[in-house]
């Protein structure tokens, strides 16, 4: 069970990243030359990485703590009440 909930907020967390990543990706710039441009590169590739985590691992948790309140495991929440046998309809009076 909790397995099936970590693997649907992966594939949540990937998709929703991948879908950020095409949308926020930039153009480069042509006016960078030589050893400054690929420093640059680098610099920028870095820190796409990390954003891309951050976002992922974000929507991840997310997904997993909103999976987990809303799935429906009444058998662990709650548990079978034994019915009395006869209820007293009588009024106390």
């Amino acid at each position: 069970m909790i397995g099936k909930i970590i693997l649907q907020a992966l594939v949540i967390g990937l998709l929703s990243t991948g879908v950020y990543g095409v949308f926020t990706r930039s153009t480069r710039d042509p006016y960078q030359r030589g050893l400054q441009k690929h420093y640059l590169r680098e610099q920028q590739r870095k820190e796409k990485i990390k954003e891309y985590l951050y976002i992922g691992t974000t929507v991840t948790s997310v997904t997993v703590i909103l999976l987990l309140m809303t799935t429906n495991r009444s058998e662990a929440l709650v548990s079978k009440a034994v019915e009395s046998p006869a209820m007293n309809h009588k009024p106390p009076f």
